[in-house]
């Protein structure tokens, strides 16, 4: 004699048995399939206890209640049954799901549910524009969740074939939805993105995996003893995570846009710039500053930034700032995507990230204040001053020669003798500093102050001949590095006054004391 089959309400009590406490995402992505087994044979034409069940349950209960709707439509689907007050359930359940408050445990986990049973035919019927918004949520928290546990995701979840989808899909959402999207995605990211600290050694290895993306003095605190299948759970979880972060906040904007939620959209990127970006980003992020130009007015502008300012001084930080390779490619990521942003606002954020070990930060944050200098603004001396003080408080360790070099061509077009005169005195001072315990690292600063001595304004000149003296009268073996400097490709009527003086001055060295 056949067994009769069981009612959904008897399904859902024995697989309820069976879940784990604390529910885990592991779990969460077998309960479809656990579902399917379970309804091997067709529920009864007239069993409506799931429809009570949807209505009902909360928690696990209600999970668990989703699957086996979606699997009972399937099976209804297949055998021509009803399965209009099913959908109906399963439609209305969605729309309260996402009336709840933010965060909510049950929402991203009947997205999984979504994304799990996207094999099944039924699925079209059955999604909202509710349905795109619960599998971004549960999609973001299965990639947190694997990097937090350091267990990679199955290879049978399509991971980046599913963030293509839910991307592409949220072009379409209802204007509605947007900011419960937006506040899911930032919510999230952040999640994920927080629990890189506790493998940050493991991040820094697979992100940059050579030294040479850091200044030399933090090469000794990078780790070389990480195990590969530390790595893992990185290499599969951080792309699809930039890319879903990404396409989904530009969609949102394309939608809506304004202060508040750009702000919430530029967050979420900032927060996943420490991932590296695929070349078919790059087209999405020049969309999103045109979008921003054109439609947050100047005033504001400021509210854009807020976020950042809260992550940069945020007093429980696990890493200091110079050092915190997630927070600051957070700032170059806000300097790139709001150049337009007014100089009060960019200098001082751009001055937090020079010293950066993280030599693609620290560029970052250059390239913003030379833009400055070069628009000639009211107060371009005064950012030209504050600018040297700091490219020379950071020699040669975060400050190497090369960015010196290039931003001091910068600071000479601000054109400002008072600049200049404190030019030459910080960077006498930088020697100074420097001769006694790295001599090379003096010598290369000395050379590239007797180079300015070829290009700064003949209103400026004499007094960088004076500290050029007191300079060779300190340390007299640069007198040839002096003449070397001078004596190379230099306008005629310069290098004659040049020659002149230090013939003058040369036969003094022996007897000059050192004015230093």
């Amino acid at each position: 004699m056949s067994e009769l089959p069981r009612t959904g309400h008897q399904v859902h009590v024995d697989l309820l048995a069976l879940f784990p406490s604390p529910p885990n995402y592991q779990w969460d992505l077998e309960i479809v399939a656990h579902a399917e087994r379970s309804l091997a044979s067709s529920l009864p034409a007239d069993d409506d206890s799931l429809l009570d069940l949807l209505r009902a349950q909360h928690g696990d209960g209600l999970v668990l209640a989703v699957a086996l709707a979606i699997v009972a439509v399937e099976q209804r689907l297949v055998h021509a049954a009803d399965t209009g007050a099913l959908l109906l359930a399963l439609h209305d359940c969605q729309r309260t799901l996402l009336q709840r408050p933010y965060p909510d445990d049950t929402a991203h986990r009947v997205g999984i549910m979504l994304l799990t049973s996207r094999h099944l035919p039924a699925l079209g019927a059955l999604r909202t524009p509710e349905s795109t918004v619960l599998e971004i949520e549960g999609m973001l928290h299965l990639l947190a969740a694997s990097l937090a546990s350091g267990v990679a995701l199955p290879c049978r979840l399509p991971v980046a074939a599913l963030c293509h989808d839910v991307v592409n899909a949220t072009a379409t959402l209802p204007a509605p939805l947007v900011p419960r999207l937006l506040e899911s995605v930032h919510g999230g990211v952040a999640a994920a993105i927080q629990s890189l600290y506790a493998i940050y050694p493991a991040f820094l290895k697979h992100t940059w995996p050579s030294t040479s993306s850091f200044v030399s003095s933090f090469h000794d605190m990078l780790s070389s003893d990480v195990p590969a299948e530390a790595l893992a759970p990185l290499a599969t979880a951080l792309p699809p995570l930039r890319v879903l972060t990404v396409g989904v906040a530009v969609a949102c904007l394309d939608l809506v846009c304004n202060a508040s939620l750009a702000a919430l959209a530029l967050a979420s990127i900032a927060h996943v710039a420490c991932v590296p970006s695929p070349d078919a980003e790059a087209p999405l992020l020049r969309k999103l500053q045109m979008r921003l130009v054109t439609t947050i007015p100047p005033s504001q502008m400021e509210q854009l930034v807020v976020p950042l300012q809260v992550a940069l001084d945020a007093t429980d930080a696990l890493v200091p700032l110079d050092a915190d390779c997630i927070r600051g490619p957070q700032l170059a990521c806000y300097l790139q995507l709001l150049p337009f942003l007014p100089a009060d606002m960019t200098f001082p954020l751009a001055l937090r990230g020079l010293r950066h070990n993280l030599v693609e930060v620290a560029l970052a944050c250059h390239r913003a204040i030379r833009s400055l200098l070069l628009q000639r603004r009211p107060r371009g001396a005064d950012m030209a001053v504050v600018y040297v003080g700091r490219l020379l408080a950071g020699y040669p360790t975060t400050t190497p020669i090369d960015v010196l070099t290039t931003s001091l061509g910068y600071v000479l077009a601000v054109d400002d003798d008072a600049v200049l005169a404190f030019l030459a005195l910080e960077m006498q001072k930088t020697i100074r500093r420097t001769f006694t315990t790295q001599p090379d690292a003096a010598s290369t600063l000395a050379r590239l102050f007797f180079e300015l001595l070829k290009v700064v304004s003949l209103e400026s000149m004499g007094f960088f001949l004076r500290i050029a003296e007191q300079i060779v009268f300190a340390h007299t073996s640069l007198a040839t590095t002096l003449y070397e400097a001078i004596s190379t490709s230099c306008e005629a009527s310069r290098r004659t006054l040049l020659t002149e003086w230090y013939l003058g001055f040369y036969p003094q060295l022996e007897s000059v004391p050192s004015m230093l």
